[in-house]
């Protein structure tokens, strides 16, 4: 890694990006599978790396209350991919009280690490927002 704040494709791994987030002061560590774990303003966000494909992917996961009907889950879900762009919403076919974000970052050309930190703190404002401002009925735990 030659310069902290530009990765080269390369040298992008989870040590490199671990040393980006706690250069902006996110806490993070490294599982045993090799993701990052980051902790964003009250949210868990997963950190995976996708070599083949040269993206990072975000991932945040958050219980669903299982007297709720699937029904209306799918509702929530699709008020909150209607209302907010950023991150995807999803219910996992066989997780039905799992509430799934994600989002990709490309890096086929390496990552700057300003925008890989960006990424990760819009994330978490626009879960926030989704919790706050799509679930009146507080579905999501």
């Amino acid at each position: 890694m030659k310069n902290p704040e530009v990765l080269l494709t390369a040298d992008v791994n989870g040590h490199n990006l671990l040393s980006i987030l706690n250069q902006a002061f996110i806490p993070g560590k490294i599982d045993d599978d090799g993701d990052i774990i980051a902790e964003v303003d009250g949210h868990t966000i997963i950190v995976t790396l996708n070599k083949k494909n040269k993206l990072i992917k975000f991932t945040a996961l958050y219980h669903l209350k299982n007297t709720v009907s699937l029904e209306i889950k799918h509702s929530l879900i699709n008020l909150m991919n209607d209302d907010l762009i950023f991150s995807r919403f999803s219910v996992p076919n066989n997780h039905s009280d799992v509430l799934v974000s994600d989002y990709y970052l490309p890096y086929e050309a390496g990552v700057i690490g300003q925008n890989f930190v960006s990424s990760l703190r819009l994330m978490s404002r626009i879960n926030n927002h989704a919790i706050r401002n799509c679930d009146p009925q507080d579905i999501i735990n």
